[in-house]
């Protein structure tokens, strides 16, 4: 089951030892959750366009399940009131995707799905839903620089689940989560569909790919897509942005196909 791609950046070395946190980033766990509370602790209470951040993110944001999956396998961003959403390629790579509700994990009723666009090499897709979400994101114009803070997170109904414990604080599985983290790098792509990739400090693990990153004024600026190690630092989560421009022009002429 292909829930998160980890990209080891010079992770093994000629022994061929793997960074210790490659396994740790792979699930939703007690640990990787109180790392990601820590991401946020210190900040001001509303620190997203005057809003908190559980606040902010709660539901918000779609989750993916693939059939035959007993746990959710990704998220989607709600772009538009009509249903389109833009997601990690490998999240629905495999074709049998719906959305998914918290409790029991089948596919909510009547939701037709469709594969609008999608691009292997950024590892970004566009999908469209028969569902009318109540709320959606706005893209940011202006890619954040490094340095700059950026939030991802998924709150409220259908936010996500976990397994194994009486406590949620003890469960596992792909429940909510809230991180905050800094830019650290940002590469600008100039294909023909033009895109950002950035890389930060937020607390990325499996389950979270597709979820979506804003800045401090709320905008989307990009989806989540991987965990990156690397030998003498600390982990990077990976997140990239297409072009606003291309992405309204991508919605406008599927709709015209429609």
């Amino acid at each position: 089951m292909k829930t998160f791609l980890f990209s080891v950046a010079l992770a093994v070395l000629v022994t061929g030892c793997t960074h210790p946190d490659l396994a740790r980033r792979r699930y939703d766990t007690r640990e990787m959750r109180e790392l990601q509370q820590q991401s946020v602790a210190g900040l001001p209470e509303r620190p997203i366009n005057g809003k908190e951040i559980r606040q902010f993110f709660s539901g918000k944001v779609a989750l993916i399940k693939l059939a035959g999956s007993p746990v959710p396998v990704g998220r989607a961003v709600p772009l538009t009131r009509d249903g389109y959403m833009l997601t990690a390629w490998h999240v629905v790579d495999k074709g049998a995707f719906v959305l998914s509700d918290t409790v029991s994990l089948k596919p909510l009723p009547k939701r037709e799905m469709s594969l609008v666009w999608h691009d292997a090499g950024m590892d970004l897709a566009l999908v469209k839903f028969s569902f009318h979400p109540g709320a959606v994101f706005d893209p940011e114009r202006v890619p954040p620089a490094v340095g700059d803070l950026v939030f991802s997170g998924a709150q409220g109904g259908n936010s996500g689940v976990l397994y194994g414990s009486a406590r949620m604080d003890d469960g596992v599985g792909n429940g909510p989560y809230q991180t905050a983290g800094r830019v650290t790098k940002v590469r600008v792509k100039s294909t023909p569909v033009p895109h950002v990739v950035h890389h930060s400090t937020l607390v990325g693990r499996g389950g979270m790919s597709g979820g979506p990153v804003v800045t401090e004024n709320g905008k989307l600026t990009g989806v989540v897509l991987r965990v990156d190690t690397h030998l003498f630092s600390s982990p990077t989560t990976a997140f990239t942005m297409i072009a606003p421009d291309s992405l309204d022009r991508i919605i406008r002429e599927d709709r015209g196909r429609r």
